[in-house]
């Protein structure tokens, strides 16, 4: 089936003639006055003339230019329907096979996923509760361009390391009680890196928790010998009463203050003997 143009386009004007270059000049030179005129009360019902006149001319020249072009297109729009008309019959067929297409593909694709979830079933033993199918497939295993065999070696590769760095974590961590919290850390994405910055920032944190126990378990001893310090700073000893016998000499009222001292502290005193005033 060939697609051909019986009808010579050359014989379509290249040019649509008309007086263009008559009427430019002779508007340009009588548009002149009304580029430069200037309404005033006397002459506003002229202007409103001048100007239905120029809007009959601009609509004379689009009424010609629709007309042209209406005429210009009336081929060409009957051609553009056939055309499109054509297209719908091809496109019609053209769905169908494609649909049969992408049928086949898919069910190819999944023929090719379940003989390498096969090779999952028979290689994992007893690891199928820790390291997923989907998980450790390549993404991109749908891909004509990667042969089958490809992919069923890169699955046992997978599993063999897995089950190598699962057992380098059970041994370093053997002791810890975060070993369980590190191998789920691990089995979220197979990631021996990211299982190890988990199983540091676990150890910082346990760390953490020891010292605030010690701290905790110090503190009642730190607090009864503060308290024992502090009593025994603040405890007096029991002082013992004594005699002295002295002679002052002073002032009425120093004597009088002194007397008043002795008074207020609890001072026992006998006056001997007073002279002067």
């Amino acid at each position: 089936m060939d697609f051909k143009l019986q009808t010579d386009l050359n014989t379509l004007p290249s040019v649509i003639e008309f007086n263009y270059s008559e009427l430019k000049a002779e508007m340009t030179e009588r548009l002149k006055y009304y580029n430069n005129l200037v309404v005033s009360e006397n002459s506003i019902k002229s202007a409103k003339a001048d100007k239905a006149n120029l809007n009959k001319l601009i609509a004379v020249i689009e009424s010609e230019r629709k007309e042209v072009k209406r005429r210009c297109l009336e081929p060409y729009n009957d051609f553009e329907a056939k055309c499109k008309e054509l297209v719908m019959l091809v496109k019609a067929p053209v769905v169908a096979i494609d649909n049969q297409i992408k049928e086949f593909e898919n069910i190819k694709k999944q023929e090719k996923y379940d003989e390498l979830k096969f090779c999952f079933d028979n290689y994992i033993g007893d690891m199928a509760d820790i390291i997923k199918f989907d998980k450790i497939l390549n993404p991109k295993w749908g891909n004509a361009t990667l042969k089958i065999d490809t992919l069923k070696a890169e699955i046992e590769d997978n599993i063999d390391r897995i089950k190598k760095e699962l057992e380098t974590l059970n041994t370093e961590y053997a002791d810890k009680p975060y070993k369980s919290a590190v191998i789920s850390e691990y089995c979220k994405e197979y990631s021996t890196s990211q299982a190890l910055v988990y199983a540091a920032q676990l150890q910082r944190e346990e760390e953490m928790q020891r010292k605030v126990l010690e701290q905790t378990k110090t503190q009642p001893v730190q607090q009864e010998v503060v308290q024992t310090v502090s009593a025994a700073q603040f405890q007096q000893p029991k002082e013992q009463l004594g005699t002295c016998a002295f002679r002052v000499i002073g002032t009425y009222n120093q004597i009088k203050n002194l007397r008043k001292f002795m008074v207020d502290n609890g001072i026992k005193f006998e006056t001997i003997k007073t002279e002067g005033n």
